[in-house]
């Protein structure tokens, strides 16, 4: 609820009962323009809050109980390349904005300590570099899950044709016949 109107109204009541006269500029200053660094940081977050989103959205086609969401494994590929798309745009747009950081801040000049400025702009740096490396760790661990499930799906595939096969020389006639046929088999590579 945007109650600034409210409160100018109070500011100019208060300053006319003490018989002052109230400029608008001095009640609520216009908000100074941001920085391009500051713009720049902005966009960076909101990239990576946009990518976090996505693979909020899409974490049903990476779970472990092999409900995919309806979708297919080529739409799942799609999904995961959109995603590590998303992460390297993130990554670049982090990259231009730490090189923006050391040219915009200038430095202090001297080759002492930073300033206040500057350590604020590592700090902001810092916290875009581990929310992006959280986010690219779930997308990691979904990714995982879902290669998972993918191994055990080939797994119980090659076990149940391992199991057929197996089935199909304990009874089918191509598997030798007793202990003798076996022997014989072998009795000839080893003794000819």
């Amino acid at each position: 609820m945007d109650i600034t109107s409210d409160f100018k109204d109070c500011v100019h009541k208060r300053r006319k009962a003490l018989g002052l006269q109230t400029p608008t500029a001095e009640i609520l200053p216009k908000a100074k323009p941001k920085s391009k660094f500051a713009a720049e940081a902005h966009t960076a977050l909101q990239a990576i809050s946009t990518t976090a989103a996505h693979i909020r959205a899409t974490a049903a086609g990476h779970s472990l109980d092999g409900e995919s969401a309806g979708l297919s494994e080529a739409e799942l590929d799609e999904i995961d390349g959109e995603t590590q798309h998303f992460l390297s745009v993130c990554g670049k747009r982090l990259d231009t904005l730490k090189r923006l950081a050391v040219v915009d801040a200038g430095g202090s000049g001297d080759g002492g300590s930073p300033t206040q400025l500057e350590t604020h702009r590592q700090a902001t740096m810092q916290l875009l570099y581990e929310r992006l490396s959280r986010v690219a760790s779930v997308f990691g661990e979904q990714r995982g899950q879902r290669l998972r499930r993918a191994a055990q799906e080939r797994d119980q595939r090659l076990g149940s044709a391992a199991e057929a096969a197996g089935a199909f020389r304990l009874g089918g006639s191509l598997a030798p016949e007793g202990k003798g046929a076996a022997e014989g088999v072998g009795g000839s590579l080893i003794g000819g």
